[in-house]
């Protein structure tokens, strides 16, 4: 599974943390760094799994507890209208 930016929106990392812009809403969030690792390699083109793996080695944890953060933390960008699910 892949995701892509939603067609507005934008985003920048500055001092290892991600500002996303929606432009049509007038919105700017800031993300922490995992967030902005994840939300990186998701606008990259990695796949989800990579992904995970990429976090899980990087804070050293458990594979399954960084899959359903990560997996929630995607679901809500989806939901969010910041990203957009893609066929891999």
């Amino acid at each position: 599974m892949k995701f892509r930016l939603a067609a507005d929106v934008r985003f920048r990392v500055v001092d290892g943390e991600a500002v996303v812009i929606v432009q049509e809403r007038g919105e700017v969030l800031g993300l922490n760094g995992t967030g902005s690792t994840a939300f990186q390699l998701a606008a990259d083109g990695h796949e989800l799994d990579a992904i995970i793996d990429s976090i899980a080695v990087e804070h050293d944890a458990e594979r399954d507890v960084v899959a359903a953060d990560v997996r929630a933390f995607f679901a809500t960008m989806v939901t969010d209208g910041l990203l957009v699910e893609v066929s891999a």
